[in-house]
């Protein structure tokens, strides 16, 4: 410690001149010279904070003064920021003036003081107007408990602007005593209020489920769910009161499902999506078979969208058994689960007639894996003419590339048909890779419509190959092997492919006899 200075060489003294001993310890010395730093600290911060206090000071003067609207707007922007309990007397003075008083509250209810709230409170029974209505949104804003009391007795005022006022900022507020005060005057609300006064309480009563007080939350959802009037305050209100009872919400979404009001029903079929689980899915399962057509379509679409495997037996069945809009709804929706086990009653609907079978189609061509490859090929190897060509659709839709090779065994078939068919849909398929394949099947053609269809597809193919100069390599080289009806055609595909290769080719083939 011979660093450390003797105690006795030392006389402290603090901002008061006071002497301490010199027999004082000279451990605590230290302890001294940090009480007199923060003293320091403490001191250097009061004035540095005094100009701003002194600019509060300033500002203060520039409301009390005859300055201009625009320079005691600017004063009050600037006291939003800076403001602090000096400025309360000066702004809360402009509140009944009603070319000010916007901008004094805008300035008051950033000042973190409970002055502010009495000078609001005070409002409530002095000011009216404009004014009145804009202290009673700075109480919602400030949510100022102790107003609820002045503010309930403002829902019954004459003056509509200012009840509904008083029902927001109670809803801002959102304390059970300022829902109960609301619940208690919605039923004695005239018609033009009653929409301000549920807004009130949806406000409060979703700050009351978010702070933990789900009991009143569900109490404001039931009693909103009871006004007559007001279909959209209802369906809002079935929604909160599903929620906010978390778990045990579902009889209340059942309940809902049921109703004979339509905008009810579709409402719940909505807040299910926000429900998970596999019990509220077989809920709704359980109303598809016995609810109105227009019902069905809105519950098959709604499970379509959870693509919860749970719903699949209802839907199956209504595909099969309900009205054909209704069936087709169910379609799309089993559609998107993306379910093999869909197979067998896609490709069996898919024998209906009409939009019916469209709509099987497409479920079918949009359902991904092996099993729908199969069901397309099985279809595809029909007899049937109709069903065959079903299943090249399929692989069409499917971009089933694997099956090209069982498209070119088609194209040589003895059935006409069959051949023109299959080699426009290796045309919808291929890449430039098949064009040796294309070429070959060009060679071959034994009639004008065979030869059509064999020039359009390497037409198709040669247009989207990504190298079109090496594709007209490939042609202009099989050209001098080709019987004269297949060299017109390559050199109308050439045409179409362009490119330097295609030109010169195409040069060359015009001194062709």
């Amino acid at each position: 410690m011979k660093n450390v200075p003797h105690p006795q060489r030392f006389t402290v003294r603090s901002s008061a001149s006071a002497v301490w001993s010199p027999a004082l310890p000279w451990q605590l010395l230290w302890v001294v010279a940090a009480l007199l730093s923060a003293s320091l600290v403490t001191s250097f911060a009061a004035k540095s904070s005094s100009p701003a206090t002194e600019q509060v000071r300033k500002l203060a003067q520039v409301l009390q003064s005859e300055a201009a609207q625009k320079e005691k707007a600017d004063a009050c922007r600037e006291l939003a920021r800076i403001g602090n309990a000096e400025a309360i007397a000066a702004l809360g003075a402009l509140l009944p003036d009603e070319t000010h008083s916007h901008m004094a509250r805008y300035a008051l209810e950033t000042i973190p003081s409970a002055k502010v709230d009495k000078v609001f409170r005070a409002g409530l029974g002095k000011l009216q107007g404009r004014p009145l209505v804009g202290v009673i949104g700075s109480i919602g804003v400030r949510r100022d408990d102790n107003a609820v009391k002045p503010l309930a007795r403002l829902l019954a005022d004459p003056n509509p602007d200012v009840a509904q006022a008083a029902a927001r900022a109670l809803g801002s507020i959102a304390t059970p005593s300022a829902g109960k005060a609301l619940q208690k005057a919605l039923p004695g609300a005239s018609a033009g209020n009653q929409l301000a006064f549920c807004e009130g309480l949806f406000r409060c009563a979703e700050r009351l489920a978010a702070e933990g007080h789900q009991k009143q939350a569900v109490s404001i959802y039931d009693s909103l769910r009871k006004t007559p009037p007001l279909h959209q305050a209802r369906t809002a209100a079935l929604r909160g009161a599903v929620l906010a009872r978390q778990k045990n919400g579902l009889p209340v979404l059942i309940e809902a499902l049921r109703s004979g009001e339509f905008g009810v029903f579709a409402a719940a079929a909505r807040i299910s999506a926000e429900l998970p689980g596999e019990q509220v899915t077989q809920a709704l399962a359980s109303e598809l078979p016995d609810a109105s057509a227009d019902k069905q379509m809105v519950l098959a679409q709604t499970l379509g969208r959870r693509g919860d495997r749970a719903a699949l037996p209802a839907l199956f069945a209504a595909a099969k058994n309900c009205q054909t809009p209704v069936r087709i709804a169910a379609l799309k929706a089993i559609a998107e689960f993306s379910d093999a086990s869909a197979v067998p009653l896609l490709c069996e609907l898919m024998e209906e007639e009409g939009e019916l079978a469209q709509a099987a189609q497409e479920a079918l061509g949009a359902l991904p894996g092996k099993e729908a490859d199969a069901a397309a090929l099985v279809m595809f190897h029909s007899t049937d003419d109709a069903r065959r060509n079903k299943g090249l659709d399929l692989i069409v839709r499917r971009r089933m590339t694997s099956a090209i090779p069982e498209l070119y065994t088609a194209a040589g078939s003895a059935v006409p048909q069959l051949r023109v068919a299959a080699v426009r849909k290796i045309a919808e398929l291929a890449d430039q890779r098949e064009i040796p394949g294309l070429l070959n099947l060009l060679g071959k053609a034994k009639s004008p419509q065979d030869l059509e269809a064999a020039e359009q597809a390497l037409n198709t193919v040669g247009l989207k190959a990504p190298d079109r100069d090496r594709c007209a390599q490939t042609l202009s080289a099989n050209l001098n092997k080709s019987q004269p009806a297949q060299k017109c055609a390559l050199v109308r595909v050439l045409g179409a492919v362009s490119g330097p290769t295609a030109l010169k080719t195409v040069r060359a083939s015009v001194k062709d006899s």
